[in-house]
């Protein structure tokens, strides 16, 4: 369902979002070890590199970048903007969507319900609740211990269950790939 638009738009805001970082040199170029980091002599003094490899640059989808020495802290992956620009599209969708839900007028009765409210009471507000109906809605009521033994329960249990599946597995790994993403 959703995946189908959610991974090309998100491979496109990475795209769109991510900065190279500074190239200095091939990675021929005369390194210090300071503290077990990669260090090269800048115009602005000893500043991180990273090496990368024409491989590790087409592993992570950049095959146009020259291999050699890249400062470190130069550029941007792009994930942070792209979680921020999809989490505000989110946002300004949900809140458009919430002016299409309506409360029914006050007094509203629906067909069929006997001893509901009627016309002469008043308006419904906070401090006093709304009154059950005598009759229920539907007919086909269970309780929750039929319910837990039917075959339906456990077919929707397992379908919500395996959709969620891949959000514990994401959250298990979030320190791994923040620290792989961002260092």
């Amino acid at each position: 369902g959703g995946a189908m638009v959610a991974a090309p738009l998100f491979s496109r805001l990475i795209e769109h979002f991510r900065v190279m970082p500074e190239y200095i040199g091939p990675a021929t170029s005369d390194f210090d070890f300071v503290d077990g980091k990669l260090m090269a002599e800048t115009a602005e003094g000893l500043r991180e590199v990273v090496v990368a490899t024409a491989a590790d640059l087409a592993s992570c989808g950049i095959a146009n970048a020259e291999p050699g020495a890249y400062l470190v802290g130069t550029g941007s992956t792009g994930i942070a903007e792209t979680f921020l620009t999809l989490g505000l599209g989110y946002g300004a969708l949900m809140a458009a969507m919430s002016f299409v839900f309506r409360l029914p007028p006050d007094n509203y009765v629906p067909p069929g319900v006997a001893n509901a409210l009627t016309a002469e009471t008043e308006p419904l507000s906070a401090a006093k609740p709304r009154e059950p109906a005598a009759t229920p809605l539907t007919t086909h009521n269970v309780s929750v211990t039929d319910a837990t033994r039917s075959r339906q329960f456990w077919l929707l249990y397992a379908g919500f269950g395996s959709s969620i599946i891949g959000c514990y597995g994401l959250l298990s790994s979030g320190k791994l790939m923040m620290t792989e993403a961002f260092g």
